[in-house]
């Protein structure tokens, strides 16, 4: 047979051939070019090493001698795709994982923005532990007074109800806002339907709350729990941490794995959040962060094409990765997506309450200006566990899906959660992720490189620092 009867045989081949039909009915365009070489090796056709064959066959199908059935199969593929895309960007657009330029410039300029004092009295007043309600201090008072320290050393922290009136500023549960000073510069900001796709958002609920009983307790003695989720320290031939051993429960490494990559797409999507929502100028502090520490971004994943958490971030290169998202009854994947930076926390009912330094208002040490928080759930028309900047005089009402930007170097805290200490099972819930990074972490890392500590020691360095950062045990609070 000539060369025009050898492809004809082969398309006839393929026409019949039930695993490359299925293949494209599938969507799989990696299957059915293996099984297209392999027809045309034994109908030998050279396709060559380099030949684009979907787009070869493609191309070939559109000729009266090809078969009928594999014209429909590739027609039925090109809608399929067609279709796919489309649910795609409907999918990137109302979960506003993707923004264009124009439109994030837009929605940013429509966040109202209130110009504050910066030259006034703090309050809450530095090292108080901040009750929003008679109701709630209460409850705390004979904790605070009368309970068990876990360092005994340390004074007895004030506690008091909030006094309204010495605020300057009161921020409602439903108010976006962008805080700046009478110069033009960003202090903070509160963006409220951080999410506004209700699936993916319970989608992230319920992966925070999967996260947090099967890591390590930051802080053990209190009540609540806030766990670390990324970069320790690994390999001395890689420039980067290695992702945290802190996973507790009786595992798999297969299972560990597949809760660590579910924990790097959890924070890459809050992350393309930000990044489209947020001030440019806390993006490009963490970026710049994470530049000048040349540390990798959150980049655990897996290769497992039938992984529960659908993210496939192993081939994650110059800190971008593919990720794969299922969420509800679609599943999307989407390529070359910045990852998030390196560490940050997941919390549920998070309280020092023992120590009761977080819950004090306090300042934090951080190798960037800023941290940025996106409380998922809370327990709606809750009291109690609202976000203070102290500094300033200012209370911003926590409520379910609300992104928060803050500088840890000034003063701020929490108010005490509307439920007793010593409750495991409180009715009151809430729940988030946070961007924060230990002080430590690149001294860590550079002595981890050098050889001076064992990743033991420099992961153990890493927790402590986040730890203190959190709520630094050191600070007494004598100002």
């Amino acid at each position: 047979m000539g060369r025009a009867d050898d492809t004809k045989a082969m398309l006839d081949a393929l026409g019949t051939n039930s695993v490359a039909l299925l293949a494209l009915h599938m969507g799989n365009r990696d299957d059915f070019c293996a099984e297209a070489r392999e027809v045309a090796r034994q109908y030998k056709v050279d396709l060559g090493p380099n030949t684009d064959v979907f787009r070869l066959i493609s191309t070939w199908s559109t000729k009266a001698s090809c078969p009928q059935s594999l014209k429909n199969a590739l027609s039925d593929l090109r809608v399929q795709k067609k279709e796919t895309r489309r649910k795609r960007t409907a999918f990137l657009t109302r979960t506003r994982l993707y923004v264009s330029p124009g439109l994030q410039i837009r929605m940013k300029a429509a966040i109202r923005t209130i110009t504050v004092k910066t030259r006034v009295k703090g309050y809450p007043p530095y090292g108080t532990i901040i009750a929003d309600t008679t109701t709630i201090y209460n409850l705390w008072y004979p904790h605070f007074v009368f309970g068990k320290q876990a360092d005994s050393r340390l004074k007895r922290l004030p506690l008091d109800v909030l006094d309204k009136c010495q605020l300057q500023l009161d921020i409602g549960p439903h108010e976006s806002v962008l805080l700046k000073d009478d110069r033009g510069q960003l202090l903070a900001f509160v963006i409220r339907n951080f999410c506004p796709d209700r699936s993916l958002l319970d989608w992230a609920t319920a992966e925070a709350n999967k996260q947090i009983p099967l890591r390590r307790n930051i802080r053990k003695e209190d009540t609540g729990k806030l766990v670390l989720m990324g970069y320790s320290a690994g390999s001395r031939s890689k420039t980067a941490f290695d992702w945290v051993k802190n996973i507790t429960k009786k595992t798999t490494e297969a299972e560990k794995l597949e809760s660590d990559a579910a924990g790097s797409v959890l924070f890459a999507l809050a992350w393309q959040l930000m990044k489209s929502q947020i001030p440019q100028e806390v993006i490009d502090d963490f970026t710049d962060f994470v530049k000048d520490l040349r540390i990798r971004r959150m980049d655990r994943g897996t290769q497992e094409r039938n992984s529960k958490t659908l993210v496939d971030i192993s081939r994650a290169e110059e800190n971008h990765g593919t990720l794969r998202v299922a969420v509800g009854k679609e599943e999307f994947e989407f390529d070359n997506v910045e990852l998030a930076p390196p560490s940050g926390v997941v919390g549920r009912n998070y309280s020092r309450t023992l120590s009761a330094q977080i819950r004090a208002m306090h300042r934090e040490r951080h190798p960037h200006k800023w941290a940025v928080s996106w409380t998922m759930y809370r327990t709606p028309a809750a009291t109690g566990s609202d976000f203070f900047l102290a500094n300033l005089g200012i209370r911003i009402q926590q409520a379910s899906n609300t992104a928060i930007g803050w500088q840890p170097a000034c003063s701020h805290g929490t108010s005490l959660p509307d439920c007793r200490p010593d409750e495991d099972d409180p009715t009151f819930r809430q729940i988030g992720v946070a961007f924060v990074t230990s002080n430590r972490l690149a001294g860590a890392w550079k002595k981890y490189q050098a050889g001076l500590i064992t990743r033991e020691e420099a992961e153990k360095e890493v927790i402590e620092e986040m730890d203190e950062a959190m709520g630094p045990e050191g600070d007494h609070f004598d100002e």
